[in-house]
Order: structure tokens, then sequence, then C-alpha cells
């Protein structure tokens, strides 16, 4: 079986922990920012957002076609229609999705996770984002339990991971 692992939750709130947590090999992971870096050299730009998802989108597929029974896709995620791409796809090549919900911490920790990053990295995140991902994530997860309910939990799993089971490596 084929499995594509989408993380899902607020910038900082752990999504790529979780992947270091579980062990997922680097080759596994399609990361946004990495993608940013990569094509823009600089994780922190968000313009050309859809030539960095285009890009995600198609290496998914290519993983797909030549038989990588995992891949997992480190972005927000927000929204149901954010992961439009990778459900095509899965329904494509015969894949399950397993969702990763990650359930931020307070807008405190985010915002101290976020300053510990920026000392690290240099990439700092507007404070305003935080409190618009808190609410889009718990405004759109009825959404993401409907469609595990309608195509059925063989084909899409919503799995929540409380952040008393990451450990943070920042």
């Amino acid at each position: 079986m084929k499995y594509i692992m989408i993380m899902r939750g607020t910038s900082c709130s752990g999504k790529s922990t979780d992947l270091i947590n579980q062990d997922i090999p680097q080759s596994c992971i399609l990361s946004s920012d990495n993608l940013r870096e990569i094509v823009l050299g600089d994780r922190s730009k968000q313009t050309g957002n859809d030539k960095i998802f285009k890009l995600m989108y198609d290496i998914l597929e290519s993983r797909l076609s030549n038989g990588c029974n995992l891949t997992a896709i480190d972005a927000t995620n927000l929204k149901i229609s954010d992961i439009k791409e990778p459900i095509r796809l899965a329904e494509q090549y015969g894949a399950k999705i397993v969702i990763h919900n990650i359930e931020p911490p307070s807008l405190e920790v985010l915002l101290k996770r976020n300053h510990n990053r920026f000392c690290k990295t240099g990439f700092l995140i507007p404070d305003h984002v935080f409190e618009k991902h808190i609410h889009r994530f718990h405004s759109c997860l009825p959404a993401f339990k409907e469609y595990e309910k309608e195509v059925g939990f063989d084909k899409f799993e919503v799995r929540t991971i409380p952040q008393t089971e990451l450990t943070c490596h920042l």
C-alpha cells in the first residue's frame, strides 16, 4: 500500500518535529519551506506559492508513479482545499492519505517557537499569522473529519497528535 502522509497544523506547531519523531527519512519528505529555499533562495518568501506547490505535487506524482510507498507533505494544509491535488493523486495511484493533525499549542508558545526559529535560521513569521492559523486550524477541522467519513477510513484517515506527544527539536 502507498501512503501520503499530510502534515496539518499551524506554523511552528511541530509538524516537522512529528516527522523527525517518526524517523521518516528526509528523502520521503516534501517540505514547502525547503522547496522555497531551493527554488527562491529564501524559505520565508511566500511569493510564488503556486509554483512551489506545483513542483511539490509534480514530485509527489513522480514518487507515486515510481512505486515509492511513503511520501510526507510538510506544509500547513489548514483547509481541505489545500490538499485537493494530493487527494486526486491518491485516487489515481491507489494511495491512502493519512492526515497528521498537529494540535496547536497556545499562541504564546507558538510565538516563542517562532522567535527560537528566527534565532537559529533567520526565518521569522509575522506574529499576526499565528492567530489566523489557529482559527483556521479549528474551523476547518470538521471538513477533514467529514471527508474521512465520506470516502472511508481505508482511503483517508485523520489522526490528531497532541502537543504532549511532540519532543521539540528547536
